[in-house]
């Protein structure tokens, strides 16, 4: 009883599956038939071949192309619907392409013998659905896109109607035809067909492109062939406005801008239609706007400045930066060397700091190191690109000179008696002329009477004189600009007594001083809490002192900083090949290696400090008034320094 249930239960499940497998046969028949009709019913012409072109099998659509009943398409020669040029094309591809790399291939092609007119899209990919045994056969889909072409086509005249360069970028990156003939106009190019697009659009941009732009540019060609998916993300870096110029321009001539639409088949890009526009117009008008937003904004600064400016101080400034400047454009210095320049602009930064004109010192620092850039080896000369920098600097004190009339400091708030006295320019001549027949005489009378006569010589070169102790305020504003700017506390005293110098040798002597003063709170005063931990006064303390003895008179700068670091001069001085490796020095001669021109114990180049050319800018004026040089007195670890220079009384107008 028992065996009789178990066979009725084996019977019965064998019988459920065998419905079961019938039921998936019927419907996967079913598929086929549905796949069947759609493909008999596609407009689109199916079939499949052999690698020589009999067909197998095909739909009705191919039937009817052939001319032949759905029944007898099988056997039947593809290549009759071609041009036998045409058909060699397909089958050569077909043996070196599809077949061996397993993959689709395609290809666009008319069908020549019946309708020459029309174009279509083929699509040749591996049939693998047979026995390997078998020889390798091929299924093709060919889609008319006659309809296509000819929107395209008719695309292209309204293209040649409209002022937009429109081109395609096909899949080997060359530009193909058809194109808008505004394009050529745009590209200063004739011919595109064929060209390499990256040739065609971007050569004449390349120079005045950045890193980003050129990135951008070679994901547009890097997009293509790839799926449509990642073009949306892609296309965010693509470029969207180019500068282009003639070769070997400094500054472009012309703009374009680029919009991109991608050509999809299959979710692949297969090509990229680029849209170009000039632009130019549009470009030079947006730049007009922000060079007048920048301009605006450069005054707004520039009388914010001046407006907060001691007028005295200014006054002076004003006076000592005219000075600087003559000297600058004057013909002498216009075939200078390229140090007295650097060192002429480092003294204009000084002035320009003491008023505290913050655009104009920084504009003289970005021009300094561009200079300093353009030196080439061991070439001194000034050549015209640093020419064309000094005229940035000239051109932006003429505007600040203008605005400091337009917001109403005049002559008498500028310049107040007391402080600039002046005599005309007869009276000068003449003192001059008899200054110089009594220094003749001088020399010709007895001692006694030669001490008299060269006191009223001294009196009458002080007439039109400038009082050094008056220059004190102007001194003590720009350490204490520079002081704060550096995170310093110090006080600055000066003992002049009443030395009095030409107009021209306070200018100079005021530049000196500036060069002195910078590099006494940059490398020599400590920080306030440098200073506490090392038991000092968090203020630091400079001095300047003047004192005329017979034809000199003796300057002193002295500080209470760090002094000297001469292990670090010396390292400084090695590296820049100052002096020979193996060289004995004594700490005296090491200290004046701090006036070697482009030595700097600066980490760092700062507005401040950092070239190297204070000092040597100071030691250069000061031989400018008949002086012998700078010279570093002493240097004391920890304790400070002492900078002295003397300059001929009679030289400087004393």
């Amino acid at each position: 009883m028992t065996n009789n249930l178990a066979f009725l239960n084996t019977e019965e499940i064998v019988s459920h599956t065998i419905r079961a497998n019938h039921e998936i046969l019927t419907n996967i028949e079913r598929a086929k038939n549905a796949m069947e009709d759609i493909t008999q019913n596609s407009p689109d012409l199916f079939g499949i071949m052999t690698l020589d072109g009999m067909i197998i099998r095909g739909n009705r659509s191919l039937a009817k192309l052939l001319d032949v009943h759905e029944e007898d398409i099988s056997h039947q020669d593809i290549s009759s619907l071609f041009l036998p040029e045409t058909w060699e094309i397909i089958k050569r591809n077909l043996h070196n392409h599809a077949p061996a790399e397993n993959k689709a291939m395609t290809l666009e092609l008319p069908l020549d013998r019946r309708n020459p007119n029309s174009m279509f899209h083929w699509t040749f990919s591996p049939f693998d659905a047979v026995s390997a045994r078998r020889s390798r056969l091929i299924t093709f889909v060919g889609k008319d896109v006659s309809a296509l072409r000819e929107y395209e086509r008719k695309l292209a005249l309204i293209f040649s109607a409209i002022p937009l360069g429109i081109v395609t970028i096909d899949r080997n990156h060359k530009i193909e035809a058809p194109y808008s003939s505004y394009t050529e106009l745009i590209l200063a190019k004739r011919n595109l067909h064929g060209c390499p697009a990256e040739e065609a659009i971007f050569s004449a941009s390349l120079p005045f492109m950045n890193k980003q732009q050129i990135e951008g540019m070679k994901a547009i060609f890097a997009q293509i062939g790839e799926e449509d998916s990642w073009y949306d993300s892609a296309k965010s870096m693509f470029p969207t406005e180019i500068a282009r110029g003639q070769a070997g321009a400094r500054y472009p001539d012309s703009w374009i801008g680029l919009s991109y639409n991608p050509v999809v088949y299959r979710g692949v890009v297969e090509k990229i239609l680029v849209v170009m526009e000039n632009i130019t117009d549009r470009v030079k008008q947006r730049q007009a706007i922000a060079h007048l937003d920048a301009k605006e904004k450069k005054i707004a600064r520039l009388i914010v400045d001046l407006e907060a400016a001691n007028p005295v101080l200014l006054a002076t400034c004003l006076d000592d930066m005219d000075g600087i400047f003559a000297n600058l454009f004057s013909q002498e210095h216009a075939h200078g060397s390229v140090r007295s320049v650097c060192n002429a602009l480092h003294g204009m930064k000084g002035v320009a700091r003491t008023v505290n004109l913050s655009r104009f010192k920084e504009l003289i620092h970005s021009v300094e190191h561009k200079i300093i850039q353009m030196i080439v080896g061991n070439d001194d000369s000034v050549t015209p690109d640093m020419k064309m920098e000094l005229e940035k600097v000239r051109i932006e004190w003429e505007d600040i000179k203008r605005y400091v009339r337009i917001i109403g400091l005049n002559d008498e708030s500028l310049h107040p008696a007391s402080t600039r006295p002046k005599l005309s320019a007869h009276s000068s001549v003449k003192i001059d002329h008899s200054v110089r027949r009594l220094q003749g005489l001088s020399a010709k009378l007895s001692l006694e009477l030669k001490e008299e006569l060269d006191g009223v010589i001294e009196d009458l070169l002080n007439i039109d004189g400038v009082i050094l102790q008056k220059l004190v305020p102007r001194l003590q504003a720009f350490v204490q600009v520079t002081a704060q700017r550096l995170k310093r506390a110090v006080r600055l005293e000066c003992h002049f007594g009443d030395v009095c110098v030409s107009e021209e040798a306070a200018r100079v002597l005021v530049e000196i001083f500036y060069h002195l003063l910078t590099n006494a709170l940059d490398h020599g005063i400590e920080t306030p809490d440098e200073r506490s931990q090392q038991q000092k006064p968090e203020t630091a303390l400079i001095t300047i002192t003047g004192t005329p003895t017979g034809n000199q008179v003796y300057f002193s700068v002295t500080d209470d900083g760090r002094g000297i670091d001469t292990e670090k001069v010396w390292d400084k001085a090695l590296k820049q090949g100052l002096v020979p490796a193996g060289m004995q020095l004594s700490k005296e001669a090491i200290w004046q290696l701090c006036l070697a021109s482009e030595l700097s114990t600066a980490e760092t180049v700062t507005e401040t400090s950092g070239r190297g050319i204070g000092l040597s800018a100071a030691d250069e004026k000061i031989r400018i008034l008949g002086g012998k040089g700078l010279l570093v007195a002493s240097s004391v670890p920890g304790h400070g320094s002492r900078f002295e220079f003397a300059i001929n009384s009679l030289g400087a107008g004393i």
